[in-house]
């Protein structure tokens, strides 16, 4: 009787575990990391886009549809001729999306589908 209760509770510590440090099923992206992932994606295109004007990441401002797996924002550079809107989505899969999308790991998991919409 005492290694089948032993047995029981062995299993369900081991089952309440497992939930506890499983992923949750709808995991995204946080904040910090779509942030970084924008001001990494907007240093890299706009240095190529203007050599002779480079970038001076200053902030996002978020605009229109904006939750945690999807929406739009601009960007605001210190020098006002450049910055610009953005979209952005969130994806567990490398792939992108399309032309014009820039694949950045997102944290905890997945990954930030950036596109500049000028330069």
């Amino acid at each position: 009787m005492k290694k089948k209760l032993l047995g029981k509770v062995t299993i369900g510590v081991a089952a309440a575990l497992a939930v506890a440090t499983a992923a949750p099923a709808h995991a995204h992206g946080n904040h910090s990391s779509l942030n970084a992932a924008v001001q990494q994606v907007y240093n890299q295109v706009q240095s190529r886009c203007t050599p002779n004007l480079p970038p001076k990441f200053q902030r996002i401002e978020w605009t229109g549809h904006h939750d945690g797996n999807l929406g739009q924002g601009r960007i605001v550079d210190a020098n006002p001729r450049l910055g610009g809107p953005f979209s952005y989505m969130w994806s567990l899969n490398p792939a992108s999306p399309g032309v014009g999308y820039h694949m950045e790991p997102a944290q905890p998991e997945g990954y930030w589908a950036i596109r500049l919409d000028f330069c």
